[in-house]
């Protein structure tokens, strides 16, 4: 059995201070409680006593706020994006097919969707950054919550967050093969372009050349209706639509 930490963190103006840490199985068995018990249990602690700690992490940490030096190890990579990304997000995750948790989250100016991947073993911090790296990579979405490549960082579930476990056929993500397995992908590539909007792709540039329509005695300069016609011809004609 996997064994996945949760760690919960306080939110103040100014930092997030370490609070408690649960420990549990990624899946569920008859000796070890599931993550997503745990997950649904927290959550409703939260809509009992509105003061409970908000912000999680999927990490084991030393007691004091979130900073590096209080860092211990990771066990499960965590990005975050904007909530309408979802279903983009979940088909690309599909295609990798690891067990992941979804978590409806929120940061101070918008909702978010939160992809967390368990990972069979714990990592460091470098470890994290490159795993997190590499997955923002496949997943190639973009308006990323800054600082989801750190391994530091926090994410905030609220009263009416929704927590679910899926359990992809290739089971839990081991962080040690996977990075053998893509050091060679990436090179020289920052993920953290995942933070910014998606680039806008070149216009079709226009034809600057009149086309001209031929009746018995004069060429005129092909109208809107006329163009929309021709293209039409074509495109039946190499379809083979015979009208």
């Amino acid at each position: 059995m996997t064994t996945i930490i949760l760690s919960r963190f306080d939110k103040s103006a100014r930092c997030y201070t370490f609070n408690d840490a649960y420990a549990a199985c990624v899946r569920a068995s008859d000796r070890c409680h599931g993550i997503g018990a745990h997950m649904d249990g927290l959550i409703r602690q939260i809509q009992l006593y509105p003061d409970e700690p908000r912000g999680w992490s999927f990490a084991s940490w030393s007691r004091g706020t979130n900073i590096s030096s209080n860092f211990k190890e990771a066990y499960a990579i965590v990005l975050e994006y904007p909530l309408d990304a979802f279903e983009r997000l979940r088909a690309n995750a599909a295609l990798l097919d690891w067990t992941c948790i979804w978590i409806t989250t929120e940061t101070k100016t918008r909702n978010t969707i939160t992809l967390a991947i368990p990972l069979n073993k714990p990592v460091n911090h470098k470890q994290y950054a490159r795993l997190a790296s590499v997955i923002a990579f496949k997943l190639d979405e973009y308006d990323m919550e800054p600082g989801c490549i750190a391994a530091h960082h926090i994410v905030n579930v609220h009263a009416t967050s929704i927590a679910v476990v899926e359990h992809g056929s290739r089971g839990v993500l081991d962080p040690v093969l996977f990075i053998k397995m893509t050091e060679r992908e990436y090179q020289n590539q920052t993920a953290r372009k995942f933070e910014g909007s998606a680039p806008t792709k070149p216009s079709m540039p226009v034809p600057t050349t009149t086309v001209m329509v031929a009746d018995d005695l004069f060429s005129w300069p092909e109208s809107e209706a006329e163009r929309i016609k021709r293209e039409l011809a074509e495109i039946e004609a190499k379809l083979g639509v015979v009208r």
